[in-house]
């Protein structure tokens, strides 16, 4: 079989779709062949919303729901959930109030009483049937941020705090240059178990049905 340019191949086809019927009852027909081919190439989306990296190796791929008005969109890759503006592709929304992956994304077809979104989220610790599930209701505001604010901790400024004694410690042990690998390591993991108190800290005021899940 002889080479064949793949990607010169889809650019130069002329892609013709053959129907029996329009909506309107006209008799079958063919797509104008004139027209310039349908297929576009990744990177070359009229929009594109980039999600937040996940550390979490037991979520791979990317869920999302729009509202049932089609202004804003859910999406998650992981224990974050984000809502963005359709029109302006604003993120108006974000909650870590996760303690297991996000496996699916729905909103309630009926609006709130004052005009907003009841977000569902089912999450699980992994794919098998067996494991821990739970699905969560986030209330949002008809401008698609949360009804109820959660009280955050500043992490940041919590991880300078407490890293500074050490960094005290480590630089008087063994210098700044020996130490600043370890510093790097503690500094990662310490993080990761303060992300996790806050998901902790933001669950405990979500609406949340363990062991239930439609998806």
């Amino acid at each position: 079989m002889s080479w064949m340019d793949w990607e010169r191949s889809l650019v130069e086809f002329a892609y013709e779709v053959e129907k029996d019927f329009d909506v309107n009852g006209t008799p079958s027909s063919w797509a104008d062949t004139g027209l310039s081919p349908a297929h576009r190439y990744w990177g070359d989306e009229d929009h594109r919303i980039e999600l937040p990296h996940t550390d979490d190796p037991t979520c791979r791929l990317a869920t999302s729901a729009p509202t049932p008005d089609k202004k804003f969109i859910a999406a998650s890759n992981g224990l974050v959930v984000n809502l963005y503006d359709v029109a302006t592709k604003e993120c108006r929304m974000v909650s870590r109030g996760l303690t297991m992956p996000v496996r699916g994304l729905d909103f309630s077809p009926l609006l709130t009483e004052t005009g907003g979104y009841t977000l569902m989220i089912s999450s699980s610790e992994s794919d098998r049937s067996d494991s821990d599930k739970a699905l969560i209701f986030l209330e949002l505001g008809p401008d698609g941020r949360r009804v109820v604010q959660p009280q955050l901790l500043n992490i940041d400024e919590v991880l300078e705090l407490s890293m500074d004694p050490v960094t005290s410690q480590l630089n008087g042990l063994g210098g700044s240059a020996a130490a600043s690998s370890l510093l790097d390591t503690t500094r990662a993991q310490y993080k990761k178990v303060l992300d996790r108190l806050q998901a902790i800290l933001e669950a405990k005021d979500l609406l949340q049905l363990d062991g239930a899940t439609g998806y």
